[in-house]
């Protein structure tokens, strides 16, 4: 019995452990049928891209093909043009070599041809028909001359608008050419096919501007020729008597003024000894120049014929380097330039010591003076040169000054060597000033005034103050 029953108990187990087998392999056949079905979708969706990209990929290829035709179709339409274009210029080049072309409307036609060519040619003898109606020579390349004209115009626009500005253009053209002629020359324009030609009438004739041209050139060569006889007569009459008289005068009295001015400092010194001396020499060492200023320090009528044609190669020289400096300017504007001597000559200073050692007052000179000497070669050329003007004054006028702020910027205990200059230049002088009183020893007396304002009250008050050479006095007047 128990056998029996240990028998059946096994038979269940197997069953049970052939169950789970069975359902072991069910569940392993469904796992693998799920993962064949994800693979099959994987597959399906790559087949889908794959259509996709060679979809795309196709409209691609017939874009570009139909770009490319496009193309072509363009380039086919441009080769046509171009070979239409290079037509027409074979045409017009052979219509230009056949036409019966004359001298008179090649030059009217073609304003811009190179030296010797059209443009440049003799013409025939004036006179007779058959000259003026004659035909170019054989040997000229009227084709290539077509082929230039051609050349010329390649590239333009050729629409209405441009056609429109081209001639305003050609008649504004015209018409400032006729505001600026003038003496007999009347330009006009004749319209010719497509063409205008311009014309000039004048007492000779109808004349192309070629030939205008060249008239007003050889009466330009003409006129200069008679300026030059004009300029040698006016030489002799004038430049050699008031002209160089008044240069000499001036000259002259420059040079005394300047004489004046340095026996002026020679009689004032600073503390020190020291003076500066004024020099005016000619600016250049030009030998032309340097003759001249020598040749116009003797009286003009002394001067024998190979001088005078010296001064007059100076004076000629002179003008006809003002008139290429300058070549639209009047006789009135260049002879008062080349007739100037204070710019054949400059101003400079020396620097004399106690010893009479001199040195040219330079900028490097300057900044090694102390500063009295400084202040002192600044002012004494200024009032030895007022000095030395008022001294052609009658004795009894004032000899004043009025300086105003003067002496700013120098050092207080220089102020009164400067204003002792003034004393001994025996000048009146009127100082305005917001703080130079005079109140110096150099200074012998002076009357100051103080001004002041009270705003709003109207007008100025004055509160006198005299220095007497000892000290001040307020309230006193001289």
């Amino acid at each position: 019995m128990l056998e029996l029953e240990q028998a059946q108990e096994a038979a269940r187990v197997e069953q049970r452990h052939a169950a789970g087998l069975l359902r072991g392999l069910e569940q392993s056949a469904e796992y693998k049928a799920v993962l064949a079905l994800d693979d099959l979708g994987a597959l399906a969706a790559s087949r889908e891209a794959a259509v996709q990209a060679a979809e795309n990929g196709l409209a691609e290829v017939e874009q570009d093909a139909d770009r490319a035709a496009g193309e072509h179709q363009h380039a086919v339409e441009a080769t046509e043009e171009a070979t239409r274009v290079l037509a027409e210029r074979d045409r017009a080049a052979s219509a230009a070599a056949a036409a019966p072309l004359t001298w008179r409307t090649v030059r009217e036609a073609v304003s811009d041809t190179a030296p010797g060519s059209v443009g440049d040619a003799p013409r025939g003898e004036a006179g007779t028909g058959s000259d003026i109606g004659a035909e170019l020579d054989a040997d000229l390349d009227l084709a290539a001359l077509a082929g230039a004209a051609i050349a010329a115009t390649d590239g333009m626009a050729t629409d209405e608008a441009a056609l429109a500005a081209a001639r305003k253009g050609v008649l504004d053209a015209a018409r400032r050419l006729r505001d600026e002629l003038s003496g007999g020359y009347d330009p006009s324009l004749r319209p010719h096919h497509d063409l205008y030609l311009l014309e000039v009438s004048t007492d000779d004739g109808l004349l192309s501007l070629f030939e205008a041209g060249a008239q007003l050139a050889e009466a330009e060569r003409v006129q200069s020729l008679r300026l030059s006889s004009s300029e040698e007569d006016m030489f002799e009459r004038h430049l050699f008597t008031s002209v160089v008289q008044e240069i000499q005068t001036r000259m002259n009295e420059t040079a005394t003024f300047v004489a004046g001015i340095n026996h002026s400092l020679a009689a004032t010194r600073t503390s020190s000894g020291m003076t500066v001396r004024l020099h005016w020499n000619r600016d250049s060492d030009d030998p032309a120049l340097r003759n001249a200023v020598e040749l116009l320090r003797h009286d003009p009528e002394q001067l024998d014929e190979r001088r005078r044609e010296r001064l007059r190669r100076f004076f000629t020289g002179s003008i006809e380097l003002a008139r290429a400096e300058s070549p639209g300017a009047t006789y009135a504007v260049i002879l008062p330039r080349v007739l100037d001597y204070r710019a054949w000559h400059r101003f400079h200073l020396t620097v004399v010591d106690a010893s009479e050692t001199s040195t040219r007052l330079t900028p490097q000179v300057f900044k090694t003076l102390s500063g009295g000497e400084a202040a002192a070669a600044v002012h004494l050329p200024l009032l030895a040169a007022v000095d030395a003007y008022l001294a052609g004054a009658d004795h009894r006028a004032p000899r004043l000054v009025a300086l105003d702020e003067a002496f700013a910027g120098i050092d207080t205990h220089l102020r009164g060597p400067l204003l002792g200059l003034l004393v001994d230049f025996d000048l009146d002088w009127v100082i305005a000033s917001h703080e130079l009183w005079g109140n110096y020893p150099e200074v012998p007396s002076c009357q100051i005034y103080t001004m002041r304002r009270r705003p709003p009250a109207l007008g100025v008050h004055t509160q006198p103050t005299r220095w007497n050479g000892r000290a001040l006095v307020a309230g006193a007047e001289a």
